[in-house]
């Protein structure tokens, strides 16, 4: 009804509707939302029962959507199958610029697809991959998006949050952002990070003038890695607002 009652406006540009029980069946009038109000530019399912079937109809709606910019689907569990749609419709999607699949339990085949989409995607500028489901002790997801980093130059936002990320894994990201000259907010918290990943990450900012936030809450770094950020902030960079 509420999706009904929408329909006729014209200037609808957003619709947060999180913490409900809209579920799979739910997503078919999602889908006919999509197609039909070309307001829409923000939708929020968030925690909404939503599987890799509810995935699939929203990722399909949006293969002819044009309008949506901002699409968040925190804490929906579509497990790897439903990741595997999405990075098909962000093969095709060319106007979506922020997309949320944090705490979605996707898994690493979809990682690794959505980073390899991402090297030639030019309109996604915010990415939300936090909390995945890995198996795997090796650092796959982080290897992959490293290599997205390094020839991507629009995305501006990337939240890698629980991956299980170790020292190796925050270097690459910081060899990768050598290379990078548009990542402004890195949120890497809630990882494996410790002490020594930061004499990478403070070499990287005491020559990288871009990046603007970097959450590294609840890693390891210690006393002695704050002291190579500090080192790093105090003489040589003037681009970071935050570090967390």
């Amino acid at each position: 009804m509420l999706i009904d009652t929408i329909k006729p406006y014209n200037d609808v540009t957003g619709l947060d509707v999180r913490y409900n029980l809209l579920t799979d069946d739910g997503m078919n009038h999602v889908a006919e939302l999509l197609e039909e109000v070309r307001s829409l530019t923000y939708l929020n399912l968030t925690f909404n029962d939503i599987t890799a079937d509810g995935a699939k109809v929203i990722a399909k709606a949006l293969h002819r959507n044009r309008t949506l910019k901002h699409l968040r689907l925190t804490g929906n569990k579509i497990g790897n199958k439903g990741g595997m749609f999405f990075a098909t419709m962000l093969q095709i999607n060319s106007s979506l610029e922020k997309l949320d699949l944090g705490d979605c339990d996707l898994g690493m085949q979809s990682l690794i697809a959505i980073a390899t989409v991402l090297i030639k995607n030019q309109s996604i500028k915010g990415i939300n991959l936090n909390r995945p489901i890995l198996k795997s002790e090796e650092e796959a997801s982080t290897f992959h998006m490293s290599n997205t980093l390094q020839i991507n130059s629009t995305l501006i936002e990337l939240h890698v949050c629980k991956h299980d990320m170790k020292d190796f894994g925050m270097q690459q990201l910081c060899e990768a952002l050598y290379l990078n000259t548009a990542l402004r907010y890195l949120d890497v918290s809630c990882n494996r990070i410790t002490r020594d990943a930061m004499k990478y990450l403070g070499e990287l900012l005491k020559r990288n003038d871009v990046l603007e936030v970097i959450d590294l809450s609840s890693n390891s770094i210690e006393d002695e890695g704050s002291m190579y950020l500090t080192e790093a902030l105090a003489f040589y960079n003037t681009s970071l607002k935050a570090l967390v």
